[in-house]
């Protein structure tokens, strides 16, 4: 006997709330508690907020930091793994920096959580929001609203 069409499972309360948003948010709460976890220890903050103004090896991290080598090289581990910063070989020592998306993005989260200003001029959050206002100041002086026609604009603007 060949089996049947499969019957579809009804929608009900319960199946649209596991696919709201609120219920997507509450999925990856285990995850941005991780990433928050991975830069509560002061040794890994440290060492991205170390690695944010350029990329550093493994000895003058150590140097900088005073962490004795093989903790070094855990904590190391742990933000790599985590994806907040890269390794690269040369030569015979091990060159850190911090990745460009989830690296600077969680460093720039701290900053402004907690009100300090990121000592980096540069970072991409800061230049877009300086972009954004220079782009609004422009549009406005020829009396358009930049909100009208560009409604992601408006969040920047908000900054």
């Amino acid at each position: 006997m060949t089996p049947g069409p499969k019957k579809a499972k009804p929608v009900t309360a319960s199946t649209r709330a596991a696919s709201s948003p609120t219920a997507n948010a509450l999925r990856r709460a285990e995850e941005l508690a991780e990433s928050f976890k991975m830069l509560g220890n002061a040794r890994r903050l440290k060492i991205v907020v170390f690695l944010d103004e350029r990329e550093r090896s493994v000895g003058e991290i150590e140097a900088a930091l005073a962490i004795h080598q093989p903790t070094l090289s855990q904590q190391l581990g742990e933000l790599r793994d985590a994806g907040l910063i890269a390794g690269r070989k040369a030569a015979k020592s091990v060159i850190y920096s911090l990745t460009d998306g989830l690296g600077r993005r969680a460093l720039e989260t701290i900053y402004l959580a907690s009100g300090h200003v990121a000592p980096r001029t540069s970072t991409p959050a800061r230049k877009s929001s300086h972009q954004a206002a220079v782009f609004a100041a422009v549009l406005s002086t020829r009396g358009s609203q930049a909100t009208d026609w560009h409604p992601g604009l408006k969040s920047l603007l908000q900054e």
